[in-house]
């Protein structure tokens, strides 16, 4: 597909690879396991997943890049599909601030904003320049690795 050869890939986070769990799309296929996938590219995907064997259930739609890695980054996929420019933004240049629904409790759980307006989401700012004295997440997706598939 013209579109995930030019312009996408998968990416996993490095400690499943190093511990010999993911190499492509197939171990996550035979694992059960559930890729994340920014919504909107959800049609134009379909085919490429289906001949890889992913089902439907397998793929969590995610809202943002931010909130998909961070799933991933946690263990609630075991990979991710991620554009060549929004690596470069949120992986190699650690340049991104961003929302993520952290309450278990709310539907919203890992998505951009809660539902509940009681529950705030939290704020992620990736750069450490920028990102102050309070600098938790800053580099907090460097570990993440492309799959060869």
């Amino acid at each position: 597909n013209t579109y995930t050869g030019n312009l996408a890939a998968y990416y996993v986070n490095n400690n499943q690879v190093q511990l010999g769990l993911i190499n492509s799309l197939a171990d996550i296929k035979s694992a059960n396991g559930n890729l994340c996938l920014y919504a909107s590219m959800a049609s134009a995907t379909k085919g490429i997943f289906s001949q890889a064997g992913i089902r439907d259930s397998q793929l969590m739609l995610m809202d943002s890049y931010g909130s998909m890695l961070e799933m991933l980054y946690e263990g609630g996929c075991m990979g991710a599909v991620v554009g060549k420019f929004e690596r470069r933004f949120f992986v190699t240049g650690s340049n991104a601030v961003f929302n993520v629904c952290l309450d278990p409790r709310d539907k919203n759980y890992h998505l951009s904003s809660c539902s509940n307006a009681s529950y705030q989401a939290t704020p992620f700012n990736l750069n450490p320049a920028t990102c102050g004295s309070n600098c938790k997440y800053a580099k907090r997706f460097c570990n993440l690795v492309p799959l060869q598939d």
